[in-house]
């Protein structure tokens, strides 16, 4: 990770100054304004880099803003993905009732015609049988 990265950038630039600092105290009288330039050089640097871990920061944030943004997009298009879906389910249900009602009607007016149609064979039968007696 980016922060990660400057801060260990960070950690090795303290230590830099610290290993300087103990160096300058066995350093002779005229290197120390060397010693102090290039600690004030890596100070400079220190700082450079907490605005780098800063700046790193404010982006990592932003992208967890958007990471949640996103998220709660989804989570919204998948109710609308499961509402769609029930409705799609009812829809298809009450069609094949509806073509259930409409096999069962036909059903039902067909054997009550046949049992009509039975029923006037057997009337015709009784009369013909009627008739043929006289």
């Amino acid at each position: 990770m980016e922060v990660e990265r400057i801060q260990g950038e960070i950690d090795k630039k303290y230590q830099e100054v610290a290993g300087v600092q103990a160096d300058m105290k066995k350093a002779q009288h005229m290197m120390l304004d060397f010693y102090d330039k290039y600690i004030k050089h890596l100070y400079t640097q220190i700082a450079e880099l907490e605005k780098q871990k800063e700046e790193a920061i404010q982006k990592l944030e932003e992208e967890q803003k958007k990471l949640t943004e996103c998220e709660q997009n989804v989570k919204v298009l998948e109710k609308h993905k499961e509402k769609k879906k029930e409705e799609y389910e009812k829809e298809q249900k009450e069609i094949e009732m509806k073509q259930l009602n409409e096999t069962a009607s036909i059903k039902h007016f067909r054997l009550k015609r046949e049992r009509e149609e039975e029923q006037e064979i057997e009337e015709l039968m009784e009369k013909l049988k009627g008739n043929n007696e006289y």
